[in-house]
């Protein structure tokens, strides 16, 4: 979903004009939904993951302290 804007603004840098309103608004809305599926997928796997061990060594766990 991305990768097909990526282009849109890749060619649109190289020739010189920017973004219409209209392009800006659709990129922003969709980087959106792209963040947001992503929220929830990390979600998703944290909770079923199940409780995290007492020492804190498994993944899950020392992934979720790096994530701001």
């Amino acid at each position: 979903m991305l990768a097909a804007r990526a282009g849109l603004v890749r060619r649109r840098a190289d020739a010189g004009p920017s973004l219409t309103a209209h392009e800006r608004a659709e990129l922003r809305g969709q980087c959106g939904y792209a963040v947001q599926l992503a929220k929830e997928a990390t979600h998703t796997l944290f909770t079923a993951s199940g409780p995290p061990r007492s020492s804190g060594s498994s993944v899950t766990s020392r992934a979720s302290r790096r994530t701001p």
